[in-house]
């Protein structure tokens, strides 16, 4: 995908979620990881790497793009 803001190519990956906190209310961490952090299988596919924070408003994860170039981030996220 081209970044719509600066037009250099952008890097395919998700948004993940992880919830920190045991007691109300939590602290939701929101990060967009590569792609390739999605493929990795057993105990490795919990310890995602090249993580760039995005907000602390929960959701689950979303298809999404990052631009290296202009540090912006496209999702597509599906409302309730």
């Amino acid at each position: 995908m081209v970044c719509p803001v600066c037009g250099a190519p952008m890097e395919q990956g998700r948004i993940d979620v992880a919830v920190l906190g045991s007691s109300t209310p939590v602290t939701p961490l929101i990060n967009w990881y590569p792609e390739a952090e999605f493929q990795k299988t057993g105990i490795a596919s919990i310890f995602k790497k090249n993580g760039r924070t995005i907000s602390d408003t929960c959701t689950k994860q979303a298809e999404a793009w990052h631009c290296p170039q202009c540090r912006k981030v496209c999702a597509m996220l599906t409302l309730k």
